[in-house]
């Protein structure tokens, strides 16, 4: 979150009559999609917010959470399985101990 000096605060007008979304009192661009405020970016980045919100758009308005919204990390949990998929295949004693363990 960007903290802005008091100052400052004041809303900025929309780039354009149709940008869609609306400024928030704590310096960022938000949109409400199904009753909950989305924070997309700070006002200064008018044209960063805007494509981060064309981006999350679709997946949160079909009710997907944003965070399901696949950035080409590796999550803790695919590696999780790429290294347990790996040693079960690696020797058949890591497959023997998977399935003492997990049958």
């Amino acid at each position: 979150m960007v903290v802005m000096p008091n100052a400052s605060r004041t809303k900025p007008e929309k780039p354009d009559p149709s940008f869609p979304l609306t400024a928030y009192p704590n310096g960022q661009w938000c949109k409400r999609i199904r009753g909950q405020v989305q924070f997309l970016g700070v006002w200064a980045e008018s044209d960063a917010a805007l494509a981060n919100h064309l981006r999350l758009a679709a997946d949160l308005h079909a009710g997907r959470d944003s965070a399901s919204v696949s950035s080409g990390d590796l999550t803790v949990k695919e590696m999780g399985n790429e290294f347990l998929a790996a040693g079960l295949h690696g020797s058949p004693c890591a497959a023997r101990m998977w399935h003492c363990q997990y049958d």
